[in-house]
């Protein structure tokens, strides 16, 4: 055998070896990205600790006035952080207007892909969410 036909049968065996082992290693980032990043919806949902409904009307209205279409006028959701958005979702019989404050859902999820249901399973990355109290309303006085 050439010279020429020995170095080309060494390049096309290294060629062969390579290229699965660099598949290999494109699938697994796949999967470290999202866990990653179900981390850091873990993480931006544990700092969320205060809820204050702070918006115009919230020191007139008591908790139980507050429904599911009327929520975001009282109180906002908080800022995006490390590209995790947040919402809160209404939580029916949860008021208490003698303490002046009301139960809800508050979600965490990927900026920008906010999901159309808590448990949709198609999701790749899946919202975290947990019960919070909003405080901040006009508490009932017993006369």
């Amino acid at each position: 055998m050439k010279l020429k036909n020995k170095i080309f049968i060494s390049l096309a065996s290294v060629a062969t070896t390579s290229l699965p082992m660099i598949a290999v290693v494109a699938c697994g980032t796949t999967t470290t990205t999202e866990k990653n990043i179900d981390q850091v919806i873990t993480e931006e949902l544990a700092k969320q600790n205060k809820h204050e409904a702070t918006l115009v009307g919230s020191l007139t209205t008591l908790a139980s006035e507050v429904n599911a279409q009327n929520l975001n006028n009282f109180i906002l959701n908080p800022v995006t952080s490390n590209g995790v958005s947040f919402r809160y979702i209404f939580k029916a019989n949860s008021a208490d207007d003698v303490k002046g404050e009301l139960t809800a859902t508050l979600q965490a999820y990927v900026a920008g892909k906010e999901p159309a249901d808590l448990d949709d399973q198609n999701q790749v990355i899946q919202p975290k969410s947990k019960e919070v109290i909003i405080t901040g309303f006009k508490k009932q006085t017993n006369n």
